[in-house]
C-alpha cells in the first residue's frame, strides 16, 4: 500500500498559491504553512517541467482572483525572457516570493541531478529580481515568513520601526536587521522620551528607539503605557516587540510571577491586540525561544497558543 501526503494538510483554503519544482518541497510547504497562519489556495508540484512549466503556473496565478499572493521554489527555466516579463506583472499586482535554489556550484549540480535544470548565476538572478520587483529568500523558513507577513501584516504608511523589547542586546539586533531589510528605525521626538522616562523603571531602561524596557517581564502597565505612548507618537510606521513574556502563564513558567503580582494587571497577551486596533498601526511579535528545558512541555504548549491567539487576531507572529 502506497501512503501518499496531504491526509494531515489543512482543509482549509486561503490567499496563498505555491508552486514548486519539488514534490518534497510542496509537501513541506503545505505540511508548514498552518504554523505560519497561512492557508493555501492552489499548491502545485510540476517536477521536470516537461509538459507544464513555471510560467505557465505564473500566468494561470496571475489571472486567478483567489490568489491574492504567490510563492515558489525554482531550480531552472525554460523560458527566459518571457517569465521575466511574466514576473514582473505578476510581482505589480500580487506579492511574489521566490526561492530560487541552484545558486553556489553545490547547488547547480544537485540541481542539474534533480530536474535536469539549468541554474543560472547569482549576478544574473540578483538583476532579475531587481528588475521585477519579485522578493528573493534562501530557504523554506523565510519563504514562509515573508509571505505571512504580507497575509497577517496590514499595510504600514511608512518604512519607520520602532521596537519594544526586554534587554539592550535585541535592541541592537533589531537596529541591524531593520537596517539590513532597507527600513528606519524611528527617531522619536523630545515629548515621546519625557513620556517614556515617566513610565520606564528609573534604571536599566532605555527610553528611545529601541526602547528597552530594561528586562523581558515589564508590569503589564509599563508595557502597555509604552506601546501606548510610541504607538501615539506618530512618528513610527509599525511596531516590533522582542524579547517580552506575552503572558501569564508563559512568566510563571519561567519562573518569574513569584517577583510580581498581576491580579489587577490587564492580561499582557491582550495589550498588542489592543493598541494595533486603537492606533491602527501594524505590530509584529516575534516569539522568542526562551531556552526553557525540553522536559518542561507546558512551554511549548503555551508558546503555540500564543502564536495561535496572536495569528487569529491577524498579527505576524513567528512560530518556534
Amino acid at each position: 500500500m502506497t501512503i501518499l501526503p496531504g491526509g494531515g494538510y489543512p482543509r482549509r483554503s486561503g490567499p496563498v498559491s505555491f508552486f514548486a519544482q519539488s514534490g518534497g518541497m510542496t509537501e513541506d510547504f503545505c505540511g508548514l504553512s498552518q504554523e505560519y497562519g497561512l492557508y493555501v489556495n492552489h499548491a502545485v508540484s510540476y517536477g521536470n517541467a516537461c509538459d507544464v512549466n513555471e510560467l505557465d503556473l505564473c500566468r494561470y496565478f496571475c489571472a486567478d482572483e483567489k490568489t491574492k499572493m504567490v510563492g515558489a521554489y525554482i531550480e531552472g527555466i525554460k523560458t527566459g525572457k518571457a517569465f521575466f516579463d511574466t514576473i514582473r506583472d505578476l510581482a505589480a499586482t500580487k506579492p511574489t516570493v521566490l526561492w530560487k535554489a541552484g545558486l553556489t556550484p553545490g547547488g547547480a549540480r544537485a540541481a542539474a541531478s534533480h530536474t535536469g535544470s539549468l541554474a543560472g548565476t547569482d549576478t544574473v538572478w540578483a538583476a532579475f529580481f531587481q528588475q521585477t520587483g519579485a522578493i528573493q529568500v534562501f530557504g523554506m523558513e523565510e519563504l514562509l515568513d515573508t509571505l505571512s507577513v504580507f497575509c497577517l501584516a496590514p499595510p504600514t504608511q511608512n518604512d519607520k520601526v520602532a521596537v519594544i523589547c526586554g534587554g539592550g542586546g535585541a535592541g541592537v539586533a533589531a537596529g541591524d536587521a531593520c537596517f539590513r531589510a532597507g527600513l528606519t528605525v524611528a527617531t522619536l521626538d523630545d515629548g515621546t522620551r519625557e513620556k517614556l522616562k515617566s513610565i520606564l523603571p528609573p534604571t536599566g531602561a532605555i527610553p528611545h528607539n529601541p526602547v528597552d524596557c530594561d528586562n523581558p517581564f515589564p508590569r503589564p502597565s509599563v508595557f502597555k503605557g509604552t506601546l501606548e505612548t510610541v504607538a501615539g507618537s506618530g512618528r513610527v510606521g509599525s511596531i516590533v516587540i522582542d524579547k517580552i513574556a506575552l503572558s501569564v502563564r508563559l512568566r510563571q513558567i519561567l519562573g518569574y510571577d513569584k517577583q510580581v503580582g498581576w491580579e489587577d494587571e490587564p492580561w499582557l497577551e491582550e495589550i498588542p491586540v489592543r493598541i494595533r486596533r486603537q492606533y491602527d498601526i501594524p505590530v509584529i511579535v516575534v516569539q522568542r525561544d526562551w531556552g526553557v528545558p525540553l522536559d518542561v512541555p507546558s512551554y511549548e504548549s503555551e508558546r503555540r497558543r500564543l502564536r495561535r491567539y496572536y495569528q487569529e487576531n491577524g498579527f505576524r507572529s513567528s512560530p518556534p
